[in-house]
């Protein structure tokens, strides 16, 4: 059968375009068993979506949805196939979580709940060979005006799948600066996350489990990437990269011993590695491990249930940095129930840290995670009566505030960090600048030369509110601390005071 898989373009997005590595995953297995598949990448695909549809003619189209951001576009191009009689299949993470709402939509027959390989497989031959779709696992669909529900499908077995076609998409598309490289590639070594964390959606979706791939897929994929495309970074998009020691010398050794010329970086977890296994990472290449430590507040780590050892937080980041990696942290504006205490403690922790490259997110609503399941029953908000209800209400980028702190002091910290972080460098970096100017400056040249205007609009948008609630709000930023220090040192030059 001939499948589209296509992955519809995001709202107002300012990042790098991150590499569709699901439907890639899926496209690769359905071509291996005799399937032939094109991806549609909405963004950046070449010609007219419905002159695309018409020339493929696909049996099947099927949407990857990830957040609602894309949920515009996934509808419309979904419509259109739908008007025109052809099956329509979404997955992704959105669909799988809220299946019903997504069918009410309206736009779609069928949803592929979880991951898609065996779920895809197994749907294209119960209609080649006319059997019922009520017997294949992991499916809801609408049956008599009664949504239906298969039984659950198992994770999948990362060992039976293919090593990644690259050929079904264009490199040069998803290629970026980041840090001293020039041509980054997202790619993944392994699904899912052992954490238990309130906000995120990994124990609902990934069940709290890690799968990895076989180590010799991944190598064989860079190998391919550095000597064909010329990639220079790899930033590895797991959700977390590693769970043990094992995990990481298996991965590393064979990257090193490839002595391909490439940095990379990860996600991380505290208190898994010391300097001795930061040592043998740098030594494999790796330059870059962002760390996702939340909040500053032990009580508040405690009801996130982030599993982490705060001990350990500040000398991870001076054992990354006496071995030469950046090492980047995350926290979370706005979480439920948080306090101007926790705030605090929160900031103090982040300016404590040696490292520049910290990072402040407003706390997102992700549906059915614990606090998302918990809020709910508590009646904080409304159950959504519709999937473009929830999107517009709470969309991944802005501040809905479920903490007891005013928003206008959550978007002065937000754009504190955010202005620090674009000037204040570290003493330890490879090749060029690690300021994250650096990174920011040659994303908005890109999107000027590809004619990009929302993404720049978007990124001009983001300046400016980042100034205003920085510079307009001075008593706010002396309240928690925030003095401007950085800005005058690196900018400025100037020798005058900077308590302000």
């Amino acid at each position: 059968m001939k499948i589209l898989l296509i992955s519809p373009t995001a709202k107002k997005y300012v990042d790098p375009l991150t590499t569709p590595l699901g439907i890639l995953s899926i496209a690769t297995y359905l071509e291996q068993h005799n399937h032939t598949v094109m991806i549609y990448e909405s963004a950046v695909s070449k010609g007219n979506f419905e002159n695309v549809l018409g020339k493929f003619a696909p049996d099947i189209v099927g949407v990857s949805i990830i957040s609602g951001k894309a949920l515009d576009d996934a509808m419309k191009l979904s419509k259109y196939a739908k008007d025109i009689g052809i099956t329509v299949v979404w997955g992704g993470f959105l669909p799988s979580v809220m299946p019903e709402l997504s069918l009410k939509t309206g736009c779609v027959d069928i949803i592929s709940i979880g991951e898609g390989e065996y779920t895809m497989l197994d749907l294209l031959d119960a209609i080649e060979t006319g059997r019922s779709i009520d017997t294949v696992k992991g499916l809801a669909y609408i049956k008599d005006g009664q949504v239906i529900t298969t039984p659950q499908r198992d994770f999948i077995c990362l060992s039976e799948l293919p090593v990644l076609d690259f050929n079904l998409i264009d490199i040069k598309n998803y290629l970026f600066s980041y840090y001293s490289c020039k041509k980054a590639f997202y790619l993944y070594s392994s699904k899912g996350c052992t954490g238990h964390c309130t906000f995120c959606y990994n124990s609902n979706f990934n069940k709290s489990s890690h799968r990895i791939r076989p180590p010799e897929h991944v190598v064989e994929e860079i190998t391919y990437l550095v000597d064909k495309y010329g990639v220079d970074g790899i930033h590895f998009n797991d959700d977390l990269m590693f769970v043990n020691k094992d995990e990481m010398y298996s991965l590393c050794s064979l990257i090193k011993e490839a002595k391909l010329a490439f940095y990379w970086g990860c996600f991380s977890i505290i208190g898994l590695f010391g300097k001795e296994e930061f040592q043998f990472m740098y030594d494999s290449g790796c330059r870059w491990i962002f760390f996702g430590i939340e909040s500053g507040s032990r009580e508040m780590l405690k009801k996130i249930k982030k599993g982490i050892n705060y001990d350990k937080i500040e000398q991870t980041y001076v054992d990354c940095a006496d071995v030469g990696i950046i090492a980047r942290a995350g926290f979370i504006l706005g979480l439920p129930g948080e306090t101007e205490a926790d705030l605090r403690e929160t900031i103090s922790l982040a300016l404590r840290l040696k490292t520049s490259q910290i990072s402040f997110n407003y706390y997102t609503l992700v549906p059915n995670s614990e606090a998302y399941v918990k809020m709910l029953n508590e009646g904080k908000f409304d159950r959504p009566k519709s999937l473009q209800d929830f999107a517009a209400d709470y969309p991944f980028d802005k501040l809905r505030n479920f903490s007891n702190i005013p928003d206008k002091e959550l978007k002065v910290v937000y754009s504190y960090f955010v202005l620090r972080r674009l000037f204040v460098k570290d003493s330890t970096t490879v090749g060029k600048s690690n300021s994250w100017w650096a990174i920011t400056s040659s994303f908005l040249i890109k999107s000027l030369r590809e004619s990009s205007i929302e993404k720049f609009n978007t990124s001009i948008k983001l300046v400016l509110s980042v100034l205003f609630f920085v510079f307009f709000h001075p008593k706010i930023r002396l309240k928690y601390g925030l003095k401007l220090n950085f800005y005058f040192n690196h900018v400025i030059r100037s020798n005058g005071d900077t308590s302000i």
